[in-house]
This record gives structure tokens, sequence and C-alpha cells, in this order.
């Protein structure tokens, strides 16, 4: 399991001294996996984001949505009424490749 190429020089600017209009936005996953939640857990604990720093993707992360389910009718919407941002505020990126879950929502 690896970040796309790019994605950790992005992720990077949510950081903590990171650019600052996104160093303060709040940070969350969603997947559709059938694997255990344990093992999506520790894949986000150990996808570096700043090596020098040590910071992984697990450190940025403020809500997870990772069960089997649909992303754009249940995660989704499930982080809306935790996070309280209006979807409309929202910036999806997804690497579905049979759907169109950003759609959905």
């Amino acid at each position: 399991v690896r970040l796309f190429s790019g994605a950790a020089a992005v992720l990077a600017r949510f950081l903590p001294g990171g650019a600052p209009r996104l160093s303060s936005a709040t940070v969350a996953v969603a997947s559709s996996t059938t694997e255990p939640a344990a093992y999506a857990a520790t894949c986000l604990e150990n996808l570096p984001v700043s090596p020098e720093r040590g910071e992984t993707v697990a450190d940025l992360v403020d809500h997870r949505q990772i069960y089997p389910g649909s992303k754009g009718r249940q995660h989704f919407p499930a982080l809306q009424r935790e996070t309280g941002v209006p979807f409309d505020q929202m910036l999806f990126f997804d690497d579905c490749t049979y759907g169109d879950n950003c759609g959905d929502v």
C-alpha cells in the first residue's frame, strides 16, 4: 500500500506549519474496504507524509469512515454529520474506478 505520486507533498501542506489555510482544515477518510478496520488503521499509520518529521497520514486524519458500504450514500453523509461541514464546503478525492462516489453526494 502506498500513496499516489505527489499525494504526500499535497498532504504535507495540511500539517501544522504547512499552508496557512490548510493546516487548520479538517481531514477525513472514507473507504468501502472489506478489510478489517485494524488493517486500514495500520495502513494510515504507515503511510508517510513527512518522513523527516515522522508524520503519517494517520496524524492528519480527524475523522474516519472505513467499513463496507457506499461512500456516496453512507460514508460521506456520515462524515458530514460528524463534522458539520456542508457538502459544498468539502473537497473530495476518490480513486474508485467503478463508480462515481463523489457524484452520488
